[in-house]
């Protein structure tokens, strides 16, 4: 499941050292994060936005309350796919009570007013069939993006796995050469003694 998680600061400040927070959980591999925005809302005033990162997978985030709240961040978790449901949902009930008052308003309107209101109507319902395409299209991406941008996380990951062990390879090769090298002036040093 994709979480949506919105944490809310009393403090600029405090939100900045959280989004720093939270790209460190994910440079760690602690956490995974689809897109992050900071955004600025005054009490009176209008929204800002601060920052807006997309990211690639967004996965695990049962470290974010533990980084978060001491920050003093109030946390809100819902899921994205939920959210999304809903606000395509009121898309369309919306567009529904559009249409049922325009069909409200023919029982009472003349000859030419009917005319125009069908037409209302026809053109609500292509709205709505043309949001509907366009939203299975935007699933249909989204799917796509995710299948990807995980594949990439993980030959990403992996890549980054392989460098680290070549690094810890070639320290600990120094160390051989080292301690060999420490044994061969020894050798060296016991036939000169002889």
């Amino acid at each position: 499941m994709t979480n949506l998680i919105i944490a809310s600061f009393s403090e600029e400040a405090r939100a900045i050292e959280a989004s720093h927070k939270l790209n460190e959980l994910e440079i760690i591999g602690d956490i995974t994060i689809y897109e992050m925005t900071l955004i600025k809302k005054p009490a009176e005033g209008d929204v800002a936005v601060l920052q807006a990162d997309d990211a690639t997978e967004g996965l695990r985030t049962i470290f974010v309350d533990s980084s978060l709240t001491p920050l003093g961040a109030t946390l809100i978790r819902t899921d994205v796919n939920y959210e999304y449901d809903e606000q395509s949902d009121e898309e369309m009930e919306e567009f529904e009570e559009d249409i049922a008052d325009e069909r409200a308003k023919i029982k009472s309107a003349t000859a030419e007013e009917k005319s125009k209101i069908q037409k209302k109507i026809a053109k609500l319902k292509d709205k709505r069939k043309d949001r509907i395409a366009e939203l299975k299209e935007k699933v249909k991406e989204a799917a796509s993006e995710v299948k990807t941008s995980v594949k990439d996380r993980k030959i990403s990951k992996i890549r980054n796995n392989i460098e680290k062990h070549q690094k810890k390879i070639a320290a600990l090769e120094n160390k051989l050469q080292q301690v060999l090298g420490k044994d061969q002036k020894e050798v060296d040093q016991k036939a000169v003694a002889h």
